[in-house]
């Protein structure tokens, strides 16, 4: 099976959704199926890359890192129709590319299967506008986009109960991102902390994630201070980057405990690893996920999670048996349970260990691409049309063209309404907050 995936970001940003990309890219070509990258360039991306195709794009668009691609399909068309001809497509966005993405699979009748890894209404302040209306209008269109394609990929359950309420009516797979091999080999937890002057003897908790207001480090560097204060000689290890990393910096030296705080950087390889096993424990406050693919990892290397209550980590989190849940993002509440944690006896803490490494392998990265392909698959035959004379394809493909720019539009008005004309319940009771899963 011939497979393109749609993304707007890629190398040399390598978050969650990147990494996904690319980690189901690698595995779906070692089971010998050809897999090209369709991708907007980047400002220091590789020099040399095989089976990726870099649109040409306005580069570092707002003072940020992200590239937004030019509208242009000559060259999508030609790898579409002379290339490569894919069998399946699979965008990874509604937005831009995922359009293009759309028209060109609805010219050509491939079957367009679509994954909804972020949501989208937790981000609209990078914006122009932030306010409650743009949060519906972006929500509505990617809720809208999903009903335009052939299939969807939720990564949790959790995520596919929020777009049925939505509206979205395309058939649901949950497919999480897997967790490759790597992440379950045993590191040497006392070589990394005696490369970072961390006695071998202290408690460590720590995170992992771009360090942006989204990821909601502004609970997670307060409920640290917290349990800093009530663990004596206890450390607090941070592994990644972004915009509120200064920020997170100088809140640490303020409240005088930014000596027992390692900031490590982004890490990847060897060295993620090594991170992860440092820490006896793992605490999570994003409640902006999907999945949280970094909850999956540590756990692949046997730590424990505590995070706050949330789309995509409930999947996987588990209080009792392979970590805690806080029930709000209150930081005192969560530093509570990293102090309870702290003071169980070893033997249930080796227990959590162990379940928590259970819990990883059933979303090991071979077991999940497995399972894409039997839906790729599926989908394929379900889409597949009887063979047709060239005036009937040629009419065809028109037909097509016409509809989707037209269901482009209308998805795009439909989202506007929603976002301008909310709808009002006639009910003595609150509405329901729809953002909340």
């Amino acid at each position: 099976m011939k497979i393109v995936m749609m993304t707007n970001t890629y190398k040399p940003m390598m978050g969650g959704l990147e990494r996904s990309v690319e980690s189901f890219a690698s595995r779906y070509r070692l089971m010998g199926h050809p897999t090209v990258i369709v991708a907007p360039e980047f400002a220091g991306m590789p020099a040399a890359e095989k089976d990726v195709v870099r649109l040409p794009s306005w580069r570092n668009v707002n003072g940020t890192d992200f590239s937004v691609n030019w509208p242009v399909e000559g060259r999508l068309r030609r790898l579409f129709e002379d290339e490569f001809v894919p069998d399946i497509v699979h965008a990874h966005h509604p937005f831009l590319i995922g359009d293009m993405a759309l028209r060109l699979c609805g010219h050509g009748q491939i079957p367009l299967v679509f994954t909804y890894h972020t949501l989208y209404d937790q981000y609209t302040q990078y914006l122009p506008v932030d306010n409650q209306a743009a949060k519906q209008f972006v929500r509505s269109l990617s809720a809208g986009y999903a009903n335009l394609v052939n299939q969807v990929i939720a990564p949790s359950q959790s995520v596919k109960d929020l777009l049925v309420s939505d509206g979205v009516k395309t058939p649901i797979e949950v497919i999480p991102t897997g967790v490759e091999d790597v992440f379950f080999e045993k590191a040497d937890q006392g070589t990394f902390r005696g490369r970072h002057g961390i006695s071998p003897g202290a408690f460590v908790f720590g995170s992992a994630s771009r360090i942006a207001p989204e990821k909601n480090v502004g609970c997670l560097m307060k409920a640290a201070a917290r349990v800093l204060r009530r663990i004596p000689g206890s450390v607090f290890m941070m592994v990644g980057d972004g915009s509120s990393k200064a920020g997170m910096e100088a809140y640490f030296e303020r409240v005088r405990l930014k000596d027992r705080v390692v900031f490590l950087g982004a890490l990847g390889g060897g060295d993620l690893i090594d991170a992860y096993q440092a820490m006896d424990a793992f605490v999570f406050a994003s409640v902006s996920e999907t999945q949280g693919m970094v909850v999956s990892e540590a756990m692949a290397g046997g730590v424990p999670v505590i995070a706050v209550d949330g789309p995509g980590v409930r999947d996987i989190v588990e209080s009792g048996r392979n970590g805690m849940l806080a029930a709000s993002n209150r930081p005192e509440v969560l530093a509570e349970k990293v102090v309870e944690f702290e003071r169980m006896d070893p033997p249930k803490k080796s227990s959590w260990k162990d379940g928590a490494r259970k819990s990883a392998e059933n979303v090991s990265m071979d077991r999940m691409s497995r399972k894409a392909l039997k839906l790729y698959e599926a989908v394929y035959a379900r889409k597949k049309a009887a063979p047709r004379n060239l005036i009937e394809k040629e009419w065809e493909e028109w037909k097509n063209r016409i509809q989707t720019e037209w269901s482009l539009l209308k998805n795009i008005g439909a989202a506007a309404q929603d976002a301008l004309f909310p709808v009002v319940l006639e009910t003595d009771e609150p509405a329901p907050d729809k953002a909340k899963v």
